[in-house]
């Protein structure tokens, strides 16, 4: 059962909110003796961003400028999720940030639902030795099976998540019955379960558990009397809930 805890951008530019929120589910992953990683999402955004639209309103743009760490920032960040005990993990949204994981040995590529049909990243990272972990979401079997024929060429270990990109995702959107759908279709890969659902809702993770998902991916986030989390991130308190309920029906 490995956990993966997804920092994105609740770092909120800051190395040092990086390493609080490791190191709060560092304590976590220690106290209930799980296997985790953190999670960071790679981006070159003097490319990623059109030129036209770097200084816009739009949510996502400025989100992402506001939130912008330098290589030198997140290698500071990657060496403290080493030193916590935990995995580092990254998701590269374009293939400019694909260097990285060697410049910064990181084990762990996580590819997001948005990438699964960007050939041209997915041919790249394939040519990695490394796990990669790549969420599904709407994504038709049509374009999963040659996915998965790509990284079966390539000799990868590998692992298709169940997901849904709303955000956050009511319960009963869940739609946990393509869990089995995927196991059916690849039986001899792993499959888990990125969710995100709010943390106010009932989990739906000890269900997925249950159902074989082997892989757990939740976004997390750490308060502050400035920093607010968003509304399908988990505080540590909220993710200790989710680990003893999944404890449950291991």
């Amino acid at each position: 059962m490995f956990y993966i805890f997804e920092m994105a951008n609740n770092h909120n530019g800051s190395v040092e909110h990086a390493k609080k929120i490791i190191d709060e589910f560092s304590k976590l992953a220690k106290k209930n003796n799980i296997n985790a990683g953190i999670k960071l999402q790679f981006r070159n955004l003097d490319t990623f961003i059109h030129p036209e639209y770097k200084n816009s309103d739009l949510k996502f743009v400025k989100r992402f400028n506001s939130t912008k760490l330098s290589k030198e920032q997140f290698k500071e960040i990657v060496e403290h999720i080493k030193a916590s005990g935990m995995t580092p993990i990254a998701t590269p949204f374009d293939n400019e940030s694909i260097p990285l994981f060697d410049q910064m040995d990181i084990p762990i590529i996580k590819i997001a639902s948005c990438s699964v049909d960007d050939w041209p990243l997915l041919k790249e990272v394939s040519s990695k030795n490394r796990k990669i972990i790549i969420s599904t979401a709407g994504a038709d079997f049509s374009t999963l099976k040659k996915v998965y024929a790509l990284m079966k060429s390539k000799d990868r270990d590998f692992a298709f998540m169940h997901c849904v990109g709303e955000y956050p995702t009511p319960i009963e959107n869940s739609n946990l019955k393509r869990i089995k759908k995927l196991q059916r279709a690849f039986p001899d890969i792993e499959i888990g379960f990125s969710t995100h659902e709010s943390p106010e809702q009932e989990t739906m993770t000890p269900i997925a558990v249950a159902m074989g998902c082997t892989i757990v991916e939740k976004h997390v986030a750490v308060e502050t009397e400035t920093i607010k989390k968003n509304l399908y991130s988990n505080t540590p308190e909220q993710m200790q809930e989710t680990v003893k309920k999944v404890n449950t029906v291991l």
